[in-house]
């Protein structure tokens, strides 16, 4: 499945510039890569797929294409709680649209700092993540690099 494919499956044709064959995004100094030979779709969610002003999403989604991985990214400045409910909520939307390609998720946030107060709390909302949702959610500072 590639962008034109997940165009039609989450019914965005009207919005198909927000989707585009790229690996990486940035934002404010903060930057996700994507390692990979296979082709991915980048979708930029927060703003052009979904331009809502109250309803919580991630920033951009992540599709690689010909596997049903897909991976949510948030880039966040210090408030890490507020970026877990953001992926959580992204996820849920996307779940009953792609069930039929039963996908397997992954979140990423890339935060500017994190104070040493919040991680505690972090780590309880991350095995939350995973207990309810069967969601991996992971942070970075700064730089996100993952490999598939």
């Amino acid at each position: 499945m590639c962008c034109n494919e997940l165009i039609k499956i989450i019914g965005a044709s009207d919005v198909e510039i927000c989707f585009k064959h790229a690996t990486s995004a940035k934002e404010n100094g903060k930057h996700f890569r994507i390692n990979t030979q296979k082709k991915v779709c980048r979708v930029k969610n927060d703003g052009c797929l979904n331009n809502s002003q109250t309803e919580k999403k991630c920033d951009y989604i992540f599709k690689v294409c010909d596997t049903n991985e897909v991976v949510l990214v948030e880039f966040k400045g210090e408030d890490v709680d507020a970026a877990v409910s953001q992926v959580v909520a992204t996820y849920n939307k996307l779940l009953p649209a792609l069930k039929n390609e039963n996908p397997t998720y992954s979140a990423y946030i890339v935060s500017s700092s994190i104070p040493k107060s919040a991680e505690q709390s972090f780590r309880k909302l991350q095995k939350n993540c995973w207990k309810m949702h069967k969601l991996n959610v992971d942070k970075k500072h700064f730089k996100c690099e993952i490999t598939i």
